[in-house]
This record gives structure tokens, sequence and C-alpha cells, in this order.
């Protein structure tokens, strides 16, 4: 423990140790905003759901993210528990896994990638991955409430990210299901096939 305490210290700081509070405390509100948005305005590009948003409401999530750091090995989000958040990728890699398991077509996450983001639009959202760091990892985190309270002033855009996140969420489940059922056939364009596959996912 002791080691792996030493390593999170000596990657977070590269061997520059300072408090970074401090520091910035003695920056205008202006400039820690600019800072705020140069770091994390392009992750949030990335992000399918999160595309062409107001530039009011990227400022306003750059402000309220969190960075996070994270060892080799360390479990980020582990499938079937709760979720309130989504991460990006500021730097390092992590593996994508099903919740059984293996690892998903896109086993692989890097420089400027995302996850979790079906837990900023559904209450109650449960992971349906496990994420885990394979090297030293820099993400920024996102909190439901913060995406919420920075998206209330456009519902429409509101109706539209959590439209995005429930056909992702769909096609994670499509992919992990035919993976071990292949054989089966559900007609998604009717709410008895929706229905019936909802069924099924959890029997499985």
């Amino acid at each position: 423990m002791m080691q792996r305490v030493i390593q999170y210290f000596e990657f977070r700081f590269q061997q520059n140790y300072f408090k970074e509070d401090e520091i910035l405390s003695t920056l205008s509100h202006k400039l820690i905003d600019e800072i705020n948005i140069h770091s994390c305005e392009s992750l949030i590009e990335n992000v399918n759901i999160l595309k062409n948003m107001p530039a009011s409401v990227v400022l306003k999530m750059t402000t309220v993210m969190k960075k996070e750091v994270f060892l080799p090995n360390d479990v980020i989000i582990l499938a079937n528990t709760p979720g309130d958040c989504m991460f990006f990728i500021s730097s390092g890699t992590v593996a994508v896994y099903t919740p059984s398991g293996k690892e998903v077509i896109i086993c692989h996450l890097s420089d400027g990638g995302n996850f979790g983001e079906i837990s900023l639009i559904m209450d109650h959202a449960t992971r349906v991955a496990t994420v885990v760091a394979i090297d030293y990892c820099d993400l920024f985190s996102l909190s439901r409430k913060d995406f919420r309270i920075a998206i209330e002033p456009y519902p429409e855009l509101m109706q539209r990210t959590i439209k995005i996140a429930k056909l992702r969420m769909r096609n994670v489940m499509l992919a992990e299901h035919y993976r071990n059922r292949p054989d089966e056939y559900y007609d998604f364009s009717t709410p008895e096939g929706i229905a019936d596959f909802i069924v099924k996912m959890h029997e499985l």
C-alpha cells in the first residue's frame, strides 16, 4: 500500500510537489476558466452525446469536472454497480470489459476517450461495463448532478442527449447478449420485442 501511494504521488505531481490549490487561488476567475476550457473542452467534444453543446454549457461543465488519477490495475468502474458520473481520459489507457468479464469489441480506450456517459442521463443508472486502468491514467470526472445543472437551460438538448445515450446503451447490451446467444433474435422495432429483450437480459 505504501508503494502504491508513492507511485500515485510520483505520477500525480511528476516528482514536483507543490500546493496546487494555493497556486490556483492566486489566478483570476477568467484565467482559471480559460485553463479549464483548454484542458477539458477537447475531451467533451469527443463525446457523441455532448457534441455541439452551447459554449456556456461547455464552460459550466469544464469548471466542475474533477481530476482523478488511477494506477495500473485499478478498477475505475465495476459492472452492475450504481453510477453517477462519466469519465474523460486525459492520458493513459483503460480496458473495457462486459459484465461477463470478456473485453468488448472496443477493448481499450486511451487519450481522448471516455466512458460512463449513460450515468449522466439515467437516474439510478447501473454500470454496463467494468473499466480497469492498464497504466497510469489521468482522468476527469463529470457528475450527473453537475451535468444537469449545466444543461438545465436547454431542455431540448437534454432530450437529444437522452436519446443518444439510450441508443448506445442498447448497442452495448446487444453486443454482450449476442456474444453469448447469437442464435436468438428480437424485433426492436416493436414494444413487444424490446420488452422480450429486457426480460431476457434480466435472466442472463
